[in-house]
């Protein structure tokens, strides 16, 4: 993710790398009750209501890929080294799955992917991890700092989100589902495109309403993050 830094005395040997930051605001009550409606069509009860979430983002809340398993709790720590070879037709984790529509893991080729982290703010008077009924989940005033560093703004984060979460066809599907919007970070109106999600690992799929758009950009902005040569030369 580094580019030469023009600024440091030997632009040669010193090097920096293109910041992305972005303040997106959750409505956790709407994307939880999302979770609630897909479980309802999936008919899914007890424990295995919690898949219904990992339908739409791919991993579980405790990070374990649905791609490899139907319930949490697979790796300590979390298994990162995972692709989608062994459910190319996507029956175990959905196409329009946020982690599989900005990371596609071999379902096509990608340019380099960014260096990426979140750190989560505002203050919840809810338990997250609690069993609290969806009215008394935030409607705003929490979300997540989205932070990344890139070669190529253009080509790595901008190219995500524009040709991936917000292109209603990506990724290619082997059945002609249209995938429809990055069900989290997609930007654009919810419509009946994506309607078909898997029974967990059968050739089997339920019709149910797209998620409503939970996730609002608060703001951002781009920056050039650098070399400690340049820093220190002050």
């Amino acid at each position: 993710m580094l580019v030469s830094d023009l600024a440091a005395p030997d632009p040669a040997a010193h090097f920096g790398s293109y910041f992305v930051f972005r303040k997106l605001e959750q409505n956790v009550r709407r994307f939880k009750q999302a979770e609630e409606d897909l479980a309802d069509a999936l008919g899914l009860t007890g424990d295995d209501r919690e898949r219904a979430g990992a339908m739409l983002v791919g991993r579980f809340e405790d990070g374990t890929p649905l791609t490899n398993q139907r319930s949490d709790g697979a790796h300590e720590p979390v298994e990162n080294n995972f692709n989608y070879d062994s459910d190319t037709d996507g029956l175990k984790c959905p196409f329009h799955a946020h982690i599989r529509k900005t990371n596609p893991r071999g379902d096509v080729f990608r340019p380099p992917i960014m260096a990426r982290r979140g750190q989560t703010y505002g203050e919840r008077t809810d338990d997250p991890n609690g069993d609290v009924p969806v009215s008394g989940r935030p409607t705003g005033g929490v979300g997540l700092l989205f932070m990344a560093f890139n070669a190529d703004i253009g080509g790595q984060f901008e190219f995500t989100q524009q040709n991936w979460a917000n292109n209603r066809d990506f990724p290619p599907t082997p059945n002609d589902i249209r995938p429809g919007l990055d069900p989290v970070i997609g930007q654009g109106i919810r419509d009946v495109d994506q309607t078909n999600t898997p029974v967990w690992g059968e050739d089997t799929f339920k019709s149910s309403a797209p998620a409503a758009q939970a996730v609002t950009l608060k703001g951002g902005e781009y920056f050039f993050m650098p070399s400690l040569a340049f820093l220190r030369s002050l």
